[in-house]
């Protein structure tokens, strides 16, 4: 069991036969943004986790705006995407600017998705590149309208939900 423990700015594995609990990424109270060494990177807020494929876990790192990727086997934390600085730019890895992602879903290997609450729109990853572009909403814009993705409008969308089939189909 692996818990986002967002005011101490660590991820925390729980040993549930142990009933012991270890840190695994992180230092408690070290806010910061920076990648390396699972014990010794920084986040500001760790928060959605994602199992991913390879036994990856994907994470929401809240005030550093960024998604972001804790390798438990080689104990490494990186970034996927996300300056560190709150924004809406579609772009490539650390050239991409988020704010307030709240989830995330995975509907293929190499197809992660999120929802921006701030920004009110629905975005993709595309982990094979780290091409982030935005898919349904605009950004900034609020109110509930349906059409195609851009055109559609959201307000404060918070919940996601990927490997659902269409219920039409």
């Amino acid at each position: 069991l692996l818990v986002a423990d967002e005011e101490n700015e660590t991820l925390r594995q729980i040993d549930l036969a142990a009933g012991r609990v270890v840190t695994v990424a992180g230092q408690a109270r070290a806010t910061g943004f920076s990648d390396g060494p699972a014990l010794q990177a920084r986040m500001s807020w760790p928060h959605h986790l994602l199992a991913g494929p390879g036994g990856q876990i994907y994470f929401t790192d809240r005030w550093s705006y960024s998604v972001r990727r804790f390798d438990p086997i080689n104990a490494v934390v990186e970034t996927v995407a996300g300056t560190g600085s709150h924004g809406h730019v579609d772009g490539v890895g650390r050239g991409a600017s988020f704010y307030c992602v709240r989830q995330l879903a995975l509907t293929s290997p190499t197809q992660l998705y999120l929802i921006e609450a701030c920004n009110h729109i629905l975005r993709r990853i595309d982990l094979t590149t780290r091409a982030v572009t935005t898919i349904a909403g605009a950004a900034e814009a609020t109110g509930s309208a349906d059409g195609p993705g851009l055109s559609a409008l959201f307000h404060d969308p918070n919940g996601l939900l990927g490997g659902v089939a269409d219920p039409r189909a």
